[in-house]
């Protein structure tokens, strides 16, 4: 069914576009080549790579083992370790269990893997004990398992999320020791290109040029505004393409964001011709809704910090944030303003776009601009 998908998985039919993103990812694991796709949050990197590239991946495999593990927001080698023995107990139960009994004592070491069956719903359960979370060597134990996997599957990593890794400089080099021994192709994303430059781009780093790019860009408008009309004829609303551009642009671009707006309109009208009073009011009662879920956001900074992003968000963007007339503005110290910057751009809450700094979610900015 055509509709307007967010906060979760987007299937096939409901992803916009992206097949040359597409065809180029399936292009690399075809040909065991690693991969480093760039794009911002909520562009669709996981759900083509989940939905279509890991389903390419077990259709054409007769024995396919995929791992897939989420670094988002990884702070030491103990958290690292907790998402690779997690992403390792998931893949895992995947396997049948008749395949999995026979297989496991061959590819676990130094772990007591527990297998367990759920008495109401039959579901495989795994769990692989002897794992210190408090030991870098648990973290070689986990690849290690992975490398006797790759022995007798087919192999897929992905890595999500990957530039939090930045925190951690010896974790890189393990994790660029392990890939370089094993022949399984690798898939590696992040949203906050300017980490992934410093893992990728700076020679003194492990993973210096390491694989290939794939950039996902903005949608093109004409084909956006397609995607949305195609939905749209189920309640026969009409949607010129000036609206839906400038629709667009409000949102940054960003499909997670469309499809909240559009799927909130879809909600609200029928047989009408959607104009920007009606796209307002829909955004005006979106963020109503999410007042409290920003407000809750907020608590966790501090004060310095709310009036830096309120001022960028009613701006809508920001050339220089150490300019004298911006400092003079805020009436903070120009090494106070940098620290914040950082903090919230490594936090994604701040982007760079064109040279100018924004808000990154177009929700979160008009909530600013509301509230603040």
């Amino acid at each position: 069914m055509k509709k307007f998908i967010f906060g979760k998985l987007v299937d096939e039919e409901n992803l916009c576009n992206l097949e040359h993103e597409r065809n180029e990812i399936l292009r690399h694991i075809n040909t065991e080549n690693n991969v480093v796709i760039y794009g911002p949050r909520n562009y669709g990197k996981t759900s083509l790579v989940k939905n279509i590239v890991v389903k390419n991946f077990r259709k054409t495999h007769k024995k396919p083992f995929i791992f897939f593990v989420d670094l988002f927001n990884i702070t030491d080698d103990k958290s690292l370790t907790f998402r690779l023995k997690a992403a390792l107990e998931h893949a895992m139960v995947e396997i049948p269990l008749k395949k999995l009994t026979d297989e496991i004592k061959s590819f676990v070491a130094h772990m007591r893997p527990e297998i367990s069956i759920d008495p109401v719903t039959g579901a495989t359960s795994l769990s692989l004990k002897a794992v210190d979370y408090q030991n870098t060597q648990s973290i070689y134990n986990i690849f290690d398992v992975l490398k006797n996997i790759a022995k007798k599957r087919e192999l897929l990593l992905i890595f999500d999320e990957f530039q939090d890794i930045v925190r951690l400089k010896s974790a890189q080099g393990i994790i660029r020791g392990f890939l370089q021994e094993i022949p399984s192709p690798v898939i590696i994303m992040g949203s906050k290109s300017h980490l992934l430059g410093k893992i990728f781009l700076s020679p003194k780093e492990p993973f210096y040029q390491w694989g290939a790019t794939v950039n996902f860009e903005p949608i093109e408008y004409e084909v956006y505004h397609a995607y949305i009309e195609e939905r749209f004829k189920q309640r026969k609303l009409r949607f010129a393409l000036p609206v839906s551009v400038k629709l667009q642009d409000n949102m940054h671009r960003v499909p997670e964001s469309i499809n909240i707006v559009c799927n909130e309109i879809m909600e609200n009208y029928e047989n009408i011709e959607i104009q920007q009073e009606h796209i307002n009011q829909t955004i005006i009662s979106i963020i109503e809704t999410r007042q409290a879920q920003y407000e809750e956001l907020l608590r966790y900074y501090s004060l310095n910090e709310q009036i830096i992003m309120a001022s960028v968000a009613k701006r809508g963007s920001l050339k220089q944030y150490n300019a004298v007339d911006y400092l003079s503005a805020l009436k903070m110290n120009n090494k106070t303003v940098a620290t914040i910057f950082k903090k919230l751009i490594d936090e994604g809450h701040i982007e760079n776009h064109e040279d100018a700094y924004r808000i990154n979610d177009p929700l979160l900015e008009i909530y600013f601009k509301l509230y603040r």
